[in-house]
Protein backbone atom coordinates (compact mmCIF):
# COMPACT_ATOMS: atom_id res chain seq x y z
CA UNK A 1 0.00 0.00 0.00
CA UNK A 2 1.40 3.44 -0.63
CA UNK A 3 3.05 5.69 2.14
CA UNK A 4 0.57 8.15 2.58
CA UNK A 5 1.06 12.13 2.37
CA UNK A 6 1.83 12.37 5.95
CA UNK A 7 4.22 9.48 6.18
CA UNK A 8 6.32 10.59 3.48
CA UNK A 9 7.03 14.05 5.15
CA UNK A 10 7.40 12.45 7.81
CA UNK A 11 10.13 10.41 6.21
CA UNK A 12 11.79 13.79 4.55
CA UNK A 13 11.58 15.09 8.51
CA UNK A 14 13.27 12.23 10.45
CA UNK A 15 16.22 13.15 7.57
CA UNK A 16 16.55 16.80 9.19
CA UNK A 17 18.23 15.29 12.66
CA UNK A 18 20.61 13.49 10.53
CA UNK A 19 21.23 16.63 7.85
CA UNK A 20 22.39 18.65 11.68
CA UNK A 21 24.42 16.43 12.83
CA UNK A 22 26.29 15.92 9.77
CA UNK A 23 26.09 19.97 9.36
CA UNK A 24 27.67 20.26 12.93
CA UNK A 25 29.91 17.74 12.45
CA UNK A 26 31.52 20.05 9.50
CA UNK A 27 31.33 23.20 11.36
CA UNK A 28 33.15 21.66 14.56
CA UNK A 29 36.09 20.15 12.43
CA UNK A 30 36.17 23.29 10.63
CA UNK A 31 35.87 25.46 14.10
CA UNK A 32 38.90 23.21 15.41
CA UNK A 33 41.22 23.98 12.06
CA UNK A 34 40.74 27.37 12.68
CA UNK A 35 41.27 27.40 16.72
CA UNK A 36 44.63 25.89 16.43
CA UNK A 37 46.06 28.04 14.08
CA UNK A 38 44.42 30.73 16.07
CA UNK A 39 46.60 29.79 18.82
CA UNK A 40 49.29 28.89 16.50
CA UNK A 41 49.58 32.59 15.41
CA UNK A 42 48.35 34.08 18.87
CA UNK A 43 51.83 32.38 20.53
CA UNK A 44 54.07 33.22 17.54
CA UNK A 45 52.64 37.17 18.32
CA UNK A 46 53.69 36.42 21.97
CA UNK A 47 57.27 34.96 20.70
CA UNK A 48 58.07 38.21 18.55
CA UNK A 49 56.86 40.39 21.87
CA UNK A 50 59.82 38.26 23.77
CA UNK A 51 62.15 38.35 21.40
CA UNK A 52 60.98 42.56 21.13
CA UNK A 53 62.42 43.19 24.66
CA UNK A 54 65.07 40.76 25.26
CA UNK A 55 68.68 41.70 25.29
CA UNK A 56 71.50 39.60 25.69
CA UNK A 57 74.23 40.18 28.94
CA UNK A 58 77.17 38.10 28.96
CA UNK A 59 75.57 34.28 27.87
CA UNK A 60 72.52 35.01 28.91
CA UNK A 61 69.43 37.30 28.34
CA UNK A 62 67.72 40.16 30.35
CA UNK A 63 63.63 40.54 29.84
CA UNK A 64 61.95 43.29 32.17
CA UNK A 65 60.11 42.24 35.39
CA UNK A 66 56.99 43.14 34.32
CA UNK A 67 55.73 42.08 30.67
CA UNK A 68 53.03 43.95 28.34
CA UNK A 69 50.69 40.64 28.14
CA UNK A 70 49.42 40.26 31.86
CA UNK A 71 49.34 36.46 31.85
CA UNK A 72 53.28 36.34 32.05
CA UNK A 73 52.95 38.40 35.12
CA UNK A 74 50.28 35.67 36.69
CA UNK A 75 51.20 32.88 38.68
CA UNK A 76 49.75 29.74 36.88
CA UNK A 77 47.85 31.44 34.12
CA UNK A 78 47.79 29.23 31.99
CA UNK A 79 50.55 30.95 29.81
CA UNK A 80 54.60 31.36 30.48
CA UNK A 81 57.64 32.04 28.66
CA UNK A 82 61.04 31.02 29.44
CA UNK A 83 64.38 31.16 27.40
CA UNK A 84 67.27 28.14 27.02
CA UNK A 85 70.45 27.44 25.72
CA UNK A 86 70.78 24.73 23.08
CA UNK A 87 72.48 22.53 26.22
CA UNK A 88 69.13 22.85 27.61
CA UNK A 89 69.98 25.48 30.64
CA UNK A 90 67.38 27.67 31.37
CA UNK A 91 68.25 31.15 31.05
CA UNK A 92 65.08 33.06 31.72
CA UNK A 93 61.22 32.08 32.58
CA UNK A 94 58.07 34.27 33.20
CA UNK A 95 56.52 34.71 36.30
CA UNK A 96 53.59 32.82 35.13
CA UNK A 97 55.85 29.92 35.47
CA UNK A 98 56.27 29.37 38.87
CA UNK A 99 55.29 26.53 40.60
CA UNK A 100 54.83 24.67 37.36
CA UNK A 101 57.01 21.60 36.63
CA UNK A 102 57.14 20.27 32.85
CA UNK A 103 59.53 18.04 30.87
CA UNK A 104 61.68 20.41 29.21
CA UNK A 105 62.09 19.56 25.23
CA UNK A 106 65.43 18.62 23.63
CA UNK A 107 66.97 20.48 20.47
CA UNK A 108 67.98 18.49 17.47
CA UNK A 109 71.81 19.36 17.64
CA UNK A 110 71.40 21.19 13.84
CA UNK A 111 69.02 23.60 15.25
CA UNK A 112 68.69 26.72 13.09
CA UNK A 113 68.12 30.22 14.28
CA UNK A 114 64.99 31.88 13.30
CA UNK A 115 62.65 28.95 12.39
CA UNK A 116 59.68 28.42 14.86
CA UNK A 117 58.63 24.89 16.28
CA UNK A 118 55.51 23.54 17.23
CA UNK A 119 55.64 20.73 19.26
CA UNK A 120 52.43 19.18 21.95
CA UNK A 121 54.18 18.27 25.48
CA UNK A 122 51.61 15.69 27.12
CA UNK A 123 51.93 14.94 30.62
CA UNK A 124 50.30 16.00 33.51
CA UNK A 125 49.35 19.01 31.85
CA UNK A 126 49.62 18.74 27.79
CA UNK A 127 50.87 22.02 26.35
CA UNK A 128 51.27 23.54 23.20
CA UNK A 129 54.72 24.65 23.06
CA UNK A 130 56.42 27.30 20.49
CA UNK A 131 59.95 27.69 20.32
CA UNK A 132 62.41 29.81 18.09
CA UNK A 133 66.31 29.98 18.13
CA UNK A 134 67.42 33.30 17.92
CA UNK A 135 71.16 34.29 17.96
CA UNK A 136 72.04 38.33 18.85
CA UNK A 137 74.46 39.57 16.86
CA UNK A 138 76.26 38.66 13.49
CA UNK A 139 79.16 36.74 15.14
CA UNK A 140 78.74 32.60 14.69
CA UNK A 141 80.52 32.57 18.45
CA UNK A 142 77.37 34.48 19.70
CA UNK A 143 75.33 31.83 22.22
CA UNK A 144 72.20 30.45 20.45
CA UNK A 145 69.27 30.97 22.94
CA UNK A 146 65.74 29.68 22.25
CA UNK A 147 63.11 31.37 23.21
CA UNK A 148 59.64 29.86 24.57
CA UNK A 149 56.24 29.93 25.09
CA UNK A 150 54.00 27.41 26.74
CA UNK A 151 50.41 27.67 26.58
CA UNK A 152 48.41 25.07 28.69
CA UNK A 153 46.38 23.37 26.39
CA UNK A 154 43.03 23.08 28.84
CA UNK A 155 42.15 27.00 27.99
CA UNK A 156 41.65 25.67 24.08
CA UNK A 157 39.43 22.29 25.22
CA UNK A 158 37.59 24.50 27.17
CA UNK A 159 36.98 27.35 24.32
CA UNK A 160 36.73 24.16 21.99
CA UNK A 161 33.64 22.85 24.49
CA UNK A 162 31.79 26.30 24.99
CA UNK A 163 31.57 26.26 20.95
CA UNK A 164 30.30 22.57 21.06
CA UNK A 165 27.76 23.15 23.31
CA UNK A 166 26.39 26.07 21.82
CA UNK A 167 26.78 24.24 18.62
CA UNK A 168 24.91 21.62 19.78
CA UNK A 169 22.13 23.39 21.40
CA UNK A 170 21.71 25.88 18.41
CA UNK A 171 21.39 22.97 15.96
CA UNK A 172 19.19 20.79 18.16
CA UNK A 173 16.62 23.77 19.01
CA UNK A 174 16.97 24.66 14.74
CA UNK A 175 15.92 20.91 14.32
CA UNK A 176 13.35 20.52 16.59
CA UNK A 177 11.75 24.12 15.64
CA UNK A 178 12.33 22.83 11.45
CA UNK A 179 10.15 19.82 12.20
CA UNK A 180 7.54 21.83 14.23
CA UNK A 181 7.31 23.74 10.69
CA UNK A 182 6.97 20.27 8.82
CA UNK A 183 4.06 18.95 11.17
CA UNK A 184 2.19 22.48 11.15
CA UNK A 185 2.92 22.52 6.78
CA UNK A 186 1.67 18.86 6.94
CA UNK A 187 -1.15 19.78 8.25
CA UNK A 188 -1.59 22.88 6.35
CA UNK A 189 -1.04 21.64 3.06
CA UNK A 190 -3.48 18.30 4.34
CA UNK A 191 -5.90 20.61 5.04
CA UNK A 192 -7.50 21.25 1.21
CA UNK A 193 -7.31 17.69 0.70
CA UNK A 194 -9.28 16.69 3.64
CA UNK A 195 -11.57 18.72 3.27
CA UNK A 196 -12.05 17.67 -0.42
CA UNK A 197 -12.31 14.42 0.73
CA UNK A 198 -15.22 15.43 3.28
CA UNK A 199 -17.39 17.33 0.21
CA UNK A 200 -16.43 13.72 -1.93
CA UNK A 201 -18.42 12.05 1.38
CA UNK A 202 -21.10 14.61 1.03
CA UNK A 203 -21.41 13.97 -2.28
CA UNK A 204 -21.81 10.04 -1.53
CA UNK A 205 -24.26 10.68 0.99
CA UNK A 206 -26.58 13.19 -1.18
CA UNK A 207 -25.73 16.21 0.94
CA UNK A 208 -24.50 18.00 -2.16
CA UNK A 209 -24.03 17.63 -5.66
CA UNK A 210 -20.68 19.34 -6.88
CA UNK A 211 -17.57 20.13 -4.80
CA UNK A 212 -15.96 23.39 -4.43
CA UNK A 213 -13.49 24.57 -6.91
CA UNK A 214 -12.37 27.72 -4.14
CA UNK A 215 -8.48 25.52 -3.61
CA UNK A 216 -5.30 26.25 -4.59
CA UNK A 217 -4.42 25.86 -8.05
CA UNK A 218 -3.27 22.25 -7.92
CA UNK A 219 -6.03 20.78 -6.19
CA UNK A 220 -8.87 23.27 -8.22
CA UNK A 221 -7.77 20.96 -11.54
CA UNK A 222 -8.61 17.89 -9.28
CA UNK A 223 -11.80 19.34 -7.98
CA UNK A 224 -12.92 20.71 -11.07
CA UNK A 225 -12.40 17.25 -12.84
CA UNK A 226 -14.06 15.10 -10.40
CA UNK A 227 -16.90 18.12 -11.15
CA UNK A 228 -17.32 17.37 -14.53
CA UNK A 229 -16.95 13.52 -13.84
CA UNK A 230 -20.13 14.43 -11.59
CA UNK A 231 -22.37 16.43 -14.09
CA UNK A 232 -21.47 13.26 -16.59
CA UNK A 233 -22.68 11.07 -14.55
CA UNK A 234 -26.08 13.15 -13.52
CA UNK A 235 -26.58 13.93 -17.08
CA UNK A 236 -26.44 10.20 -18.10
CA UNK A 237 -28.66 9.71 -14.93
CA UNK A 238 -31.22 11.93 -16.16
CA UNK A 239 -30.74 10.43 -20.03
CA UNK A 240 -31.68 7.40 -18.69
CA UNK A 241 -34.54 8.06 -16.99
CA UNK A 242 -35.60 10.30 -19.15
CA UNK A 243 -35.25 7.66 -21.96
CA UNK A 244 -37.07 5.28 -19.92
CA UNK A 245 -40.21 7.32 -19.57
CA UNK A 246 -40.47 8.15 -23.63
CA UNK A 247 -39.91 4.95 -24.15
CA UNK A 248 -42.69 3.35 -22.26
CA UNK A 249 -44.96 6.78 -23.33
CA UNK A 250 -43.86 6.04 -26.99
CA UNK A 251 -44.81 1.61 -26.82
CA UNK A 252 -48.56 2.24 -25.39
CA UNK A 253 -49.69 3.01 -28.27
CA UNK A 254 -48.35 -0.04 -30.30
CA UNK A 255 -48.83 -2.43 -27.60
CA UNK A 256 -52.74 -1.14 -27.05
CA UNK A 257 -53.17 -1.72 -31.04
CA UNK A 258 -51.50 -5.23 -30.71
CA UNK A 259 -53.64 -6.41 -27.47
CA UNK A 260 -57.25 -5.04 -29.53
CA UNK A 261 -56.15 -7.00 -32.17
CA UNK A 262 -55.39 -9.92 -30.08
CA UNK A 263 -58.63 -9.71 -27.95
CA UNK A 264 -60.89 -10.07 -31.50
CA UNK A 265 -59.86 -13.66 -31.37
CA UNK A 266 -60.01 -16.36 -34.22
CA UNK A 267 -57.83 -16.64 -36.99
CA UNK A 268 -55.85 -13.00 -37.19
CA UNK A 269 -57.16 -12.06 -41.44
CA UNK A 270 -53.86 -10.63 -43.78
CA UNK A 271 -54.42 -6.76 -42.88
CA UNK A 272 -54.41 -7.62 -39.17
CA UNK A 273 -50.82 -9.66 -39.83
CA UNK A 274 -49.58 -6.40 -41.56
CA UNK A 275 -51.00 -4.11 -38.97
CA UNK A 276 -49.42 -6.13 -36.00
CA UNK A 277 -46.43 -6.42 -38.40
CA UNK A 278 -45.78 -2.46 -38.94
CA UNK A 279 -46.61 -1.77 -35.11
CA UNK A 280 -43.52 -4.57 -33.88
CA UNK A 281 -41.37 -2.57 -36.55
CA UNK A 282 -42.57 0.67 -34.82
CA UNK A 283 -41.55 -0.42 -31.61
CA UNK A 284 -38.30 -1.90 -32.78
CA UNK A 285 -37.67 1.57 -33.97
CA UNK A 286 -38.52 3.15 -30.91
CA UNK A 287 -36.28 0.92 -28.57
CA UNK A 288 -33.67 1.42 -31.01
CA UNK A 289 -33.94 5.14 -31.36
CA UNK A 290 -34.35 5.59 -26.94
CA UNK A 291 -31.36 2.81 -26.35
CA UNK A 292 -28.79 4.77 -28.72
CA UNK A 293 -30.11 8.44 -26.89
CA UNK A 294 -29.45 6.83 -23.80
CA UNK A 295 -26.07 5.80 -24.01
CA UNK A 296 -25.16 8.73 -26.46
CA UNK A 297 -24.19 12.39 -25.61
CA UNK A 298 -21.22 11.41 -23.32
CA UNK A 299 -18.73 14.58 -22.64
CA UNK A 300 -15.38 14.51 -24.35
CA UNK A 301 -13.40 16.09 -21.92
CA UNK A 302 -10.76 13.73 -21.97
CA UNK A 303 -12.19 11.78 -25.42
CA UNK A 304 -9.81 11.85 -28.30
CA UNK A 305 -11.01 14.52 -30.81
CA UNK A 306 -12.39 13.23 -33.80
CA UNK A 307 -11.51 14.61 -37.49
CA UNK A 308 -14.39 16.63 -38.15
CA UNK A 309 -13.65 17.23 -42.08
CA UNK A 310 -13.62 13.28 -43.31
CA UNK A 311 -17.15 12.86 -41.66
CA UNK A 312 -18.45 15.81 -42.96
CA UNK A 313 -17.11 14.16 -46.94
CA UNK A 314 -18.15 10.98 -46.26
CA UNK A 315 -21.88 12.03 -45.71
CA UNK A 316 -22.29 14.49 -48.10
CA UNK A 317 -20.85 12.36 -51.07
CA UNK A 318 -23.47 10.03 -50.02
CA UNK A 319 -26.09 11.68 -49.87
CA UNK A 320 -25.12 14.03 -53.13
CA UNK A 321 -25.60 10.33 -54.58
CA UNK A 322 -28.93 9.96 -53.18
CA UNK A 323 -30.45 13.30 -54.26
CA UNK A 324 -28.12 13.02 -57.29
CA UNK A 325 -31.37 13.74 -59.91
CA UNK A 326 -32.37 16.73 -58.30
CA UNK A 327 -29.13 18.42 -59.00
CA UNK A 328 -28.00 19.99 -55.64
CA UNK A 329 -25.48 22.26 -55.39
CA UNK A 330 -23.45 21.64 -52.15
CA UNK A 331 -20.66 24.11 -50.93
CA UNK A 332 -18.13 22.70 -47.87
CA UNK A 333 -16.40 25.20 -45.73
CA UNK A 334 -14.63 22.50 -43.40
CA UNK A 335 -11.64 23.50 -41.09
CA UNK A 336 -9.20 20.97 -41.88
CA UNK A 337 -8.18 21.17 -38.16
CA UNK A 338 -10.87 20.61 -36.49
CA UNK A 339 -11.57 18.14 -34.18
CA UNK A 340 -14.77 16.83 -32.19
CA UNK A 341 -14.34 16.00 -28.26
CA UNK A 342 -17.20 13.11 -28.32
CA UNK A 343 -18.30 9.88 -29.76
CA UNK A 344 -17.92 9.69 -33.81
CA UNK A 345 -21.22 8.16 -34.13
CA UNK A 346 -22.66 10.78 -32.56
CA UNK A 347 -21.30 13.08 -35.01
CA UNK A 348 -22.13 10.98 -37.96
CA UNK A 349 -25.83 11.11 -36.20
CA UNK A 350 -25.59 15.13 -35.78
CA UNK A 351 -24.09 15.84 -38.93
CA UNK A 352 -26.38 13.38 -41.33
CA UNK A 353 -29.42 14.11 -39.94
CA UNK A 354 -28.87 17.39 -40.34
CA UNK A 355 -27.54 17.74 -43.93
CA UNK A 356 -30.12 14.89 -44.90
CA UNK A 357 -32.69 17.58 -44.16
CA UNK A 358 -31.21 20.41 -45.89
CA UNK A 359 -31.03 18.10 -49.05
CA UNK A 360 -34.53 16.90 -48.79
CA UNK A 361 -36.01 20.40 -48.19
CA UNK A 362 -33.84 22.27 -50.22
CA UNK A 363 -34.24 23.53 -53.71
CA UNK A 364 -30.99 23.77 -55.19
CA UNK A 365 -28.01 24.82 -52.57
CA UNK A 366 -26.73 23.20 -49.34
CA UNK A 367 -24.17 24.50 -47.39
CA UNK A 368 -22.10 22.83 -44.40
CA UNK A 369 -19.48 25.54 -42.71
CA UNK A 370 -17.57 23.73 -39.70
CA UNK A 371 -15.10 25.79 -37.47
CA UNK A 372 -13.32 26.12 -34.38
CA UNK A 373 -13.72 29.48 -31.95
CA UNK A 374 -10.26 30.09 -30.60
CA UNK A 375 -11.30 32.17 -28.02
CA UNK A 376 -13.59 29.36 -26.59
CA UNK A 377 -12.70 25.78 -27.86
CA UNK A 378 -15.85 24.75 -29.14
CA UNK A 379 -16.67 23.54 -32.43
CA UNK A 380 -19.29 25.31 -34.90
CA UNK A 381 -21.15 23.22 -37.36
CA UNK A 382 -23.93 25.58 -39.71
CA UNK A 383 -26.19 23.53 -42.32
CA UNK A 384 -27.96 25.48 -44.58
CA UNK A 385 -30.34 25.18 -47.56
CA UNK A 386 -32.23 27.46 -49.93
CA UNK A 387 -35.67 25.59 -49.13
CA UNK A 388 -38.84 26.95 -47.25
CA UNK A 389 -37.51 26.38 -43.86
CA UNK A 390 -39.21 25.82 -40.27
CA UNK A 391 -41.55 28.62 -39.40
CA UNK A 392 -40.21 31.20 -37.02
CA UNK A 393 -43.15 30.06 -34.93
CA UNK A 394 -42.22 26.29 -34.96
CA UNK A 395 -38.90 26.66 -34.34
CA UNK A 396 -39.28 25.78 -30.33
CA UNK A 397 -41.09 23.37 -31.42
CA UNK A 398 -38.94 21.04 -32.76
CA UNK A 399 -36.24 21.54 -30.72
CA UNK A 400 -38.47 20.24 -28.05
CA UNK A 401 -37.45 16.91 -25.75
CA UNK A 402 -41.07 15.89 -26.20
CA UNK A 403 -40.96 15.49 -29.90
CA UNK A 404 -40.40 11.51 -30.25
CA UNK A 405 -40.08 9.04 -33.29
CA UNK A 406 -44.37 9.41 -33.29
CA UNK A 407 -44.20 12.77 -33.73
CA UNK A 408 -43.50 14.52 -36.81
CA UNK A 409 -43.66 18.20 -36.47
CA UNK A 410 -43.92 20.86 -39.26
CA UNK A 411 -40.80 20.88 -41.30
CA UNK A 412 -37.46 18.58 -40.88
CA UNK A 413 -39.75 15.86 -39.07
CA UNK A 414 -37.63 13.57 -36.41
CA UNK A 415 -34.46 14.61 -36.97
CA UNK A 416 -33.87 17.70 -35.36
CA UNK A 417 -35.23 16.20 -32.21
CA UNK A 418 -32.70 13.40 -31.85
CA UNK A 419 -30.05 15.98 -33.15
CA UNK A 420 -31.17 18.53 -30.31
CA UNK A 421 -31.07 15.38 -27.73
CA UNK A 422 -27.58 14.60 -28.64
CA UNK A 423 -26.55 18.27 -28.65
CA UNK A 424 -27.65 18.39 -25.48
CA UNK A 425 -25.79 15.23 -24.34
CA UNK A 426 -22.39 17.34 -24.97
CA UNK A 427 -23.85 20.31 -22.91
CA UNK A 428 -23.44 21.61 -26.61
CA UNK A 429 -25.77 24.31 -28.08
CA UNK A 430 -28.27 24.54 -31.28
CA UNK A 431 -30.16 27.41 -33.32
CA UNK A 432 -32.25 27.64 -35.57
CA UNK A 433 -31.50 30.96 -37.45
CA UNK A 434 -32.71 32.83 -40.84
CA UNK A 435 -31.68 32.42 -43.78
CA UNK A 436 -29.48 35.11 -45.71
CA UNK A 437 -28.50 35.68 -49.04
CA UNK A 438 -29.00 32.96 -51.53
CA UNK A 439 -29.75 29.79 -48.29
CA UNK A 440 -32.55 31.44 -47.45
CA UNK A 441 -34.40 28.30 -46.43
CA UNK A 442 -34.01 26.69 -43.15
CA UNK A 443 -30.04 27.85 -41.19
CA UNK A 444 -29.11 25.72 -38.10
CA UNK A 445 -26.36 26.59 -35.70
CA UNK A 446 -24.64 23.88 -33.54
CA UNK A 447 -21.98 25.08 -30.79
CA UNK A 448 -20.05 21.25 -29.36
CA UNK A 449 -17.12 20.36 -27.56
CA UNK A 450 -14.56 21.15 -29.79
CA UNK A 451 -10.26 20.89 -29.96
CA UNK A 452 -7.78 21.93 -32.58
CA UNK A 453 -5.96 18.76 -34.16
CA UNK A 454 -2.39 18.97 -34.85
CA UNK A 455 -1.44 19.18 -38.60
Amino acid sequence: MPLSLRARVGLFAVAIPLFMVAAGLVLYLAYQQSLDRANIERLTAQLYSLLAVAEPSDGAVWLPESLQDERFNQVQSGLFGQVRSTQGDLLWQSHSALGITVEQPGYPSDIAPGKIRVQERSGVDDYLVLSLPVRFGESANNPLMVFEVWQDQRLVRQESRTFTTTLAIGLGGLSLLLMLLIGVLIGWVQKPLNQVVRELGAVEKAERETIDENYPREIAALTKALNTVLHVERKQRERYRNSLGDLAHSLKTPLAVIRGELNKGGRLEAGSVQLLQEQVGRMDDVITYQLKRASSGSTGVWAKPVKVQPVVERITSVLGKVYQDRGMSLSLDVDPLAGFLGDESDLMEIIGNLTENAFKYGDHRVSVTVFLNQEDPRLTLIVSDDGVGIPEQRWEAVLQRGVRLDSRPIGQGIGLSVVADLVAGYDGKIQLLRGEKEYSGARICIRLPGAALSS
